[in-house]
């Protein structure tokens, strides 16, 4: 009997060798039975959000507050924001490439 996923695997590997996967950010092609969508030097150069982060906007706070300086004495269109990683250089060329 075929198993359907290994058939799905092995067009998938077809795929990526007429196709080969794209790191997200930076365009460059990633190394084929690699995790895909962003590249190893990328990856490295994302900086994620740890806690205490502002209950409003969602930035990087460096002490223990509900708020950071900017969202004190502002009313926004939303409850919260959550981000995940800092908006630099890479995650600015992440978003222009999508």
């Amino acid at each position: 009997m075929v198993n359907i996923n290994n058939i799905f695997l092995y067009l998938d590997n077809i795929l990526d060798i007429i196709y080969p996967p794209k790191c997200m950010v930076c365009d460059s092609i990633i190394e084929i039975n690699k995790p895909r969508y962003i590249c190893d030097n990328c990856k490295n150069d994302i900086k994620f959000i740890n806690k205490p982060t502002c209950n409003i906007c969602g930035v990087h706070v460096d002490f223990d507050t509900f708020m950071c300086k900017s969202c004190k004495n502002k009313n926004f269109a939303f409850n919260r924001n959550i981000s995940v990683f800092e908006y630099d250089n890479c995650a600015k060329r992440s978003y222009l490439s999508a």
